[in-house]
């Protein structure tokens, strides 16, 4: 279609051949494509209706079809009839989104029906029924409590025995202690619910929570409301007073000492020719004049030297040197040996 009226297969020949003679023969064949199909598309002989899948009718029973993206969706017609399903040809199930599982319906209808379970009522079944209504209790335990699908006859509050004739405490504002709460329970009388940290009759009295010895290591336990705290002997730490404190993890020991850990304190294994709490003071070897016969000490690490005075030898220099040893006397003469002489 070219403005609304039908193209002559002559015209597009004619014309599609006068594009292709105005490339030349250096022109590329994909430049003469790329404006044929421009030209086509222009006089609508390539139609895009052809990607509009609801084309093909798929949608049944009145349905509308929707084309979206190559892909359609159906919106079934709710009422008269109502219908379900991709292309809407199943009749309606109102029990899929029935609140019930034990359910019964009228198909193509939205009308369900919940087959509802003893002690409970309603269209979904989210009441239950009251058994009392009835008056089901006579004589003289007239007080009727229900439950689920049942009940049972009692005596009147405040009553209680075989024959109701005993009479009964019932809850008054200040029966339970500690913030408990009241409860008038047929035939036995009041029954105090006591919060957490709380027992006894009236919830009067404090649960000692310290009494399970919770806290370890020779804490001390502070009972609380509900709860307790431990206070921690030194060396050790936690909610239970159950973690040994690393005194090494501060690396203490110096001069690669190593560090033991122990109860609340460390000790450090210093290396040879250190010594202190941290390992932190060398030891002065010459402090104990190893050196003798005048010698000078020098201190090193883990050990000493000594400088020997002329005439002396040896680590401590405590050897006198033999100066006769090399025989320098003559002609018989004899050698007395002396200090370096």
């Amino acid at each position: 279609m070219l403005d609304g009226e039908p193209v002559d297969s002559h015209y597009l020949s004619v014309l599609t051949g006068h594009i292709s003679s105005c490339f030349t023969m250096d022109s590329g064949r994909y430049q003469r494509t790329v404006l044929i199909t421009m030209m086509m598309f222009k006089l609508g002989l390539l139609c895009t209706a052809a990607a509009d899948s609801c084309l093909s009718s798929p949608c049944n029973n009145g349905a509308t079809c929707i084309d979206h993206r190559g892909k359609y969706v159906c919106l079934c017609t709710k009422g008269p009839v109502w219908y379900m399903g991709k292309n809407c040809d199943q009749l309606y199930d109102p029990c899929i989104l029935a609140p019930c599982t034990n359910c019964t319906s009228t198909r193509g209808t939205d009308q369900f029906t919940c087959q509802c379970p003893d002690g409970f009522t309603g269209n979904s079944c989210e009441e239950g029924v009251d058994e009392c209504q009835s008056s089901p209790c006579t004589g003289v335990k007239s007080n009727c409590v229900g439950r689920v699908n049942g009940y049972s006859c009692h005596c009147p509050i405040g009553l209680g025995g075989e024959d109701c004739q005993e009479h009964m405490t019932i809850c008054s504002v200040e029966t339970c202690q500690n913030g408990g709460t009241c409860l008038d329970i047929p035939d036995l009388g009041l029954q105090c619910q006591c919060p957490a940290g709380f027992q006894g009759m009236n919830c009067e009295e404090n649960v000692d929570e310290c009494q399970s010895d919770p806290c370890q290591n020779g804490a001390i336990c502070k009972d609380r409301v509900n709860g307790y705290q431990c206070f921690c002997v030194p060396g050790f730490q936690g909610y239970h007073c159950d973690l040994d404190i690393n005194e090494c993890a501060s690396q203490p020991c110096q001069n690669n000492g190593t560090c033991l850990d122990k109860v609340d304190h460390y000790v450090c294994d210093c290396t040879p020719g250190f010594k202190g709490i941290n390992c932190e003071e060398e030891i002065d070897e010459c402090e104990s004049l190893p050196c003798q016969n005048g010698a000078t000490c020098r201190d090193h690490v883990a050990m000493y030297s000594c400088v020997c005075v002329a005439g002396f030898q040896g680590q401590d220099c405590e050897v006198n040197i033999d100066e006769c040893a090399s025989m320098p006397c003559l002609n018989g003469g004899k050698c007395n040996d002396g200090v370096n002489r």
